[in-house]
């Protein structure tokens, strides 16, 4: 279900993209927590989500909501790195190198993100 709702992010209009992340997020995320087959979920949304939305705010609220569950979401991050699409690989790379290797819940002492490198 998370994977068919993140997919319609590169099918509706783009003024949609912060409530299909909303949904995300906040309602089917939780749910996935304990399923056993998060391993394969989460780096799926990860980067549908990063390939189709180039909003960074974005892109953060889907990371800090997964890092709120499972704090070694890191590892699917370097996955998506590894593997993702040129543009997915952009955003998880500043994604990572933002919140790793401190993850520091308080907003003061994070680094700022810079989508500055193009994957092109």
């Amino acid at each position: 279900m998370p994977i068919l709702v993140a997919s319609q992010l590169g099918v509706f209009p783009a003024e949609l993209d912060s409530q299909i992340i909303h949904l995300l997020a906040d309602c089917l995320i939780p749910y996935l927590n304990g399923t056993g087959s998060d391993i394969f979920i989460v780096p799926v949304l990860l980067m549908l989500v990063l390939q189709h939305n180039p909003d960074p705010k974005l892109h953060t609220w889907l990371l800090e909501s997964l890092l709120c569950r499972n704090p070694d979401v890191y590892k699917h991050v370097i996955t998506l790195v590894a593997k993702g699409s040129s543009e997915s690989r952009v955003a998880a790379a500043n994604l990572l190198f933002h919140y790793w290797p401190i993850i520091n819940p308080q907003i003061m002492h994070r680094k700022p993100i810079q989508y500055r490198v193009h994957g092109e």
